[in-house]
Order: C-alpha cells, then structure tokens, then sequence
C-alpha cells in the first residue's frame, strides 16, 4: 500500500529542505559557492510547485555547470532566479555582499548578505521561496541565532 502525502506535508518538507540549504550558503565561503548552486538547481528541479518557480523556468543542468566551469556564478545564479523575479545586488567599499529579493506578490523584500553576490543573491532568493512557503503552509521562518546577522 502506497502513502499518499498531503500537499501540506509535501510544502513542509520542501521547506525544510529550503531551510537546509538557506543556512548552508549562510555558512559558504566563497570557494563552496558552486557546491551550493548545484544543490539550489536541484532542489528547485525536485520542487516544481513554487508559485514563483516552475519546472519550464528552469535552465538545463548543462547549461549552469558550463557557467560554474567558467566561474560565472553570478551568472547561473540569475539563471535559477529567472527572469520574473525582482531583486537588487549591491557590494560596498569594505566588500559586503547584499542583495535582495522581492515576494511574487510584491508584499515583502527580503535583504540577504552573502560572502560572495552570486551566494547573495541565492540566500535572498531562497528566503523569498522559503518566506512564500511557509505563508502557505501556515509556519513561521525561524532562522537559528548565528544566521541573525546574515539575514535581514
């Protein structure tokens, strides 16, 4: 007999493995960025049910490692993005990576800090994922004491 998941226990666990990867890029240092891009496209490909994010929006895994061998993280992280998805990335003087990035329905921004744009810009992404997630499933988006500087 098969276990049929409810949609909510499906959401529920795609957070969890938001979150996962949320804190994970929190922690990267620049030489892990590619790792993280990897896990972020593949998490998204497994998770076609996004309200901002759908299976015929995402590039081809070809297409993102040709831009990590050529060291365009910025690049393939825009391609996960999409085009549809409004954000800002800044660097300042002292070389503090910001971006940030906008829920689908225009009601909140959320600001990130990455060791690199490209992780940035991938934490402010999936914490937009994550925030809209959890507005549908009826949870909070606790972040743990250490990411508290990180995530804005």
């Amino acid at each position: 007999m098969s276990r049929h998941r409810s949609p909510s226990s499906d959401q529920t666990a795609r957070n969890a493995r938001l979150r996962d990867l949320l804190f994970d890029c929190v922690d990267s240092a620049p030489a892990e960025q590619a790792d993280r891009i990897r896990e972020a496209q593949a998490l998204l490909q497994r998770s076609s049910t996004s309200a901002q994010h759908s299976l015929a929006s995402q590039p081809d895994q070809k297409i993102i490692e040709a831009m990590l061998g050529l060291g365009a993280y910025e690049s393939a992280v825009l391609a996960l993005v999409g085009g549809d998805t409004a954000f800002m990335i800044s660097r300042g003087a002292n070389g503090n990576c910001l971006a940030s990035a906008v829920l689908p329905d225009g009601s909140e921004e959320l600001v990130a800090e990455g060791s690199t744009l490209a992780l940035a810009l991938l934490i402010a992404f999936l914490s937009s994922l994550l925030a809209d997630g959890d507005e549908a499933t009826g949870e909070s988006a606790d972040f743990p004491a250490n990411a508290g500087l990180r995530l804005n």
